[in-house]
């Protein structure tokens, strides 16, 4: 559930996501209309919105793309990688 990122209430219906890493700002409830209801009412009150948005993300600091993009980026530099592909002959016979 990514939506921590973005600070806004989250309302998680079923157990799909049970077990998984989850923020504060994640509310779970039933699959049944009064369950929803209230996790709706929950959601959009004053309260739970201001710990929404001061939730810390378990997700990171939002840098991935960067820390990606500086490890291939040092990697390239330090030929850590190796672009060119390696092909092995395998002896094989056709018969009819």
């Amino acid at each position: 559930m990514e939506a921590p990122s973005f600070g806004i209430p989250t309302i998680n219906i079923g157990d799909r996501q049970k077990g998984r890493l989850r923020a504060d700002s994640i509310i779970d409830c039933n699959a049944e209309k009064d369950a929803i209801a209230r996790a709706i009412e929950k959601a959009l009150s004053a309260a739970f919105r201001s710990k929404a948005r001061h939730t810390t993300n378990p997700y990171g600091a939002g840098n991935t793309a960067a820390q990606i993009k500086n490890t291939i980026k040092e990697c390239l530099l330090n030929d850590r990688i190796h672009l060119k592909k390696s092909f092995y002959d395998i002896p094989f016979e056709v018969t009819q």
